[in-house]
């Protein structure tokens, strides 16, 4: 049937991103490539993937064909907040273009507290990833990053998430750094440390990101 095959083909292409990391494609690629594997019928035998591509890509469809449900689009980014605690797994939501996905939806949306905590609390998660560090600052994340944490500043979630965020792009290449120090970073961490004094999970990922910016906290 055409579901099994594509089944077929999005398990075949877990296992590559196992066995050869940095070689998935893109969402649009991805979905191309697994209809002509349905078209062509071929009987496979099933195997398991040991990551969760199969529903990643469920999930980058489902936001792409309603961007504008807020329902999808938050339930969507807190799903992709859990896989992307996995390394393979935030690498794959980078490969199949989840990141501009992402951060259209927080843009998109950006009065929707939850889905703005759930959309920030996986750019900490992805930006941990050499490449996707890349496709955020390309994207412009440093700006969706500082604004949402202006905008809901009272909110500690958001904040500890954003600076956790930015702390993970600093910790990338002179290019990153310097898109989190001149984006407004430097600033956006100083007023969630100020608004929230006390708060050692947000102190400390403001202090991680200046240390690695080059500035001495103490």
């Amino acid at each position: 049937s055409r579901d099994s095959s594509v089944a077929n083909h999005i398990n075949n292409l877990a296992l590559n991103e196992q066995q050869h990391p940095g070689q998935v494609r893109s969402l649009h690629e991805f979905s191309s490539s697994a209809d002509q594997a349905a078209r062509q019928e071929q009987p496979q035998q099933p195997q398991q993937p040991s990551n969760d591509a199969a529903s990643i890509y469920e999930i980058l469809s489902s936001m792409q064909r309603y961007p504008n449900h807020i329902p999808t689009q938050s339930k969507g980014l807190h799903s992709l907040w859990v896989l992307s605690w996995d390394s393979v797994n935030s690498t794959i939501i980078g490969r199949f273009g989840g990141i501009p996905l992402l951060l259209d939806s927080m843009r998109r949306n950006s009065n929707t507290m939850t889905l703005i905590s759930n959309g920030i609390s996986t750019l900490q998660n992805l930006a941990m990833d050499g490449a996707n560090r890349d496709a955020i600052v390309e994207s412009d994340g440093v700006k969706v990053i500082t604004e949402v944490m202006a905008q809901f500043i009272e909110d500690k979630s958001i904040q500890q998430s954003g600076c956790t965020a930015l702390a993970n792009l600093a910790n990338g290449c002179p290019e990153q750094k310097s898109h989190v120090a001149e984006g407004g970073g430097i600033l956006a961490m100083m007023r969630a440390v100020e608004a929230h004094r006390g708060d050692e999970s947000i102190l400390r990922a403001a202090y991680q990101a200046l240390r690695k910016l080059g500035f001495n906290p103490e």
